[in-house]
């Protein structure tokens, strides 16, 4: 199997400790892959459950001798890192190391309990996001790596303290992109797709949705509910509403007329295959019942590599997925992504994005935002320029390098 120039750069000069703060579907496992190899004799690969599948392809894909790998989940190894300890690992992967970026977590501090007590030849974490929210994502990763670094040197030089009411909000210093890309620099290396692969370009895209009087109705129904004393719960069932459900107990939702999903049915007519991302299960429910013979990937899926597999082969093909579900699989048989709703998690956006435009992703990939607006609620608005402002400062990061 061939390899791009940016990763047999990497592998030559074959560092032990690294963060391969690599873009999404720029070939990660494969570069983490060929550096154990050369650095150690056994490896454990610590990666999330939905990537296990992916990780043994890849293993067979790119590895000399796939049996000095041992697999195992991020959940797996949290409960059982003592035991794994006593195992003759001289090389650890950490893949979508942001999960272990929690300083305070259960996940960061095992992990760092079990690097202290293996002392391995070779550690490399994978993250396609290496800056998330908070400054300490890449204080974690330093200790990860074995460096010193601290929370209150963390937050005395890159960002600033102010408070709203009984919450702590930090903010980055103007020169705090710089001074994180340079640690970056010190601790691994990024890489942008752009400036490395022949990829088809990206495309995004916008359509604007007024609200119908069934939806406006649901929003007054809710401001005069004694019950919306909390404004996460409000706003979470006001976003619900901006994609034309309203749940009201674990298992059942109600519909609420909708531009969306109308629109969404005149897509289904023009294109062929399409994926469509939402942030809530039951809007899943809701559009698999409308659009015949679509699919549904969430985290209750079982039969997922067949279930891309048909994605990606078939001529005709409408695949709804939880944008929870952004990590590990490849669809680039397809070149279509609507998002029907959004989170606030900039990780699983960019995750999801990479989905489809990454090695092997021959066309155009067109990204199109559905955002449903009214003169005073605009949620689903508020929401991508949130998703804006952490790309911004991501960006920042891979200029300043």
């Amino acid at each position: 199997m061939k390899l791009y120039n940016h990763q047999t750069k990497l592998i030559n000069e074959g560092p032990r400790y690294h963060l391969l703060a690599h873009e999404v579907g720029s070939g990660k496992s494969a570069t983490a892959i060929r550096l154990a190899e050369k650095n150690a004799d056994r490896t454990l690969v610590v990666c999330p459950k939905s990537l296990t599948e992916n990780w043994e392809r890849e293993l067979k894909k790119w590895a000399k001798n796939p049996r000095k790998f041992v697999v195992i989940t991020k959940e797996w190894f949290r409960k059982n890192w003592q035991n794994y300890a006593t195992w003759k690992f001289d090389g650890i992967i950490i893949d979508e190391a942001h999960f272990f970026s929690g300083y305070k977590s259960e996940m960061h501090k095992n992990a760092i309990k079990y690097l202290h007590a293996v002392m391995p030849n070779c550690v490399y974490l994978l993250t396609g996001t290496p800056y998330l929210s908070t400054p300490y994502n890449i204080m974690c990763y330093e200790k990860l790596l074995g460096r010193d670094a601290n929370w209150k040197q963390y937050t005395d030089r890159y960002f600033y303290e102010f408070r709203i009411g009984s919450q702590t909000i930090h903010k980055p210093h103007a020169n705090a992109p710089i001074m994180m890309a340079q640690i970056i620099d010190k601790i691994g290396s990024t890489v942008k797709k752009e400036d490395c692969l022949d990829l088809p370009p990206k495309i995004y895209k916008r359509e604007d949705f007024t609200f119908t009087k069934d939806q406006k109705k649901a929003i007054k129904e809710l401001e005069n509910d004694p019950r919306m004393t909390s404004h996460i719960v409000f706003w979470t069932k006001s976003h619900q509403i901006c994609g034309g459900t309203l749940k009201y107990d674990d298992k059942k939702f109600k519909k609420i007329s909708c531009e969306k999903s109308n629109r969404l049915l005149q897509y289904a007519k023009l294109y062929d295959k399409m994926v469509v991302v939402c942030r809530y299960n039951h809007e899943l429910n809701m559009l698999h019942s409308m659009l015949d013979g679509s699919r549904i990937l969430n985290g209750a899926t079982t039969n997922k590599q067949s279930l891309l597999d048909s994605a990606n082969e078939e001529k005709k093909f409408i695949l709804l997925v939880n944008a929870a579900v952004s990590e590990g699989y490849n669809l680039t048989g397809m070149d279509l992504m609507v998002f029907y709703s959004n989170g606030f998690s900039f990780k699983d956006r960019t995750q999801i994005e990479g989905r489809i435009h990454r090695i092997g992703q021959k066309n155009t990939c067109v990204y199109v935002d559905f955002v449903c607006k009214d003169k005073e609620i605009t949620i689903d608005d508020d929401v991508l320029k949130s998703l804006k402002r952490k790309e911004d400062f991501q960006i920042e990061i891979y200029k300043s390098k």
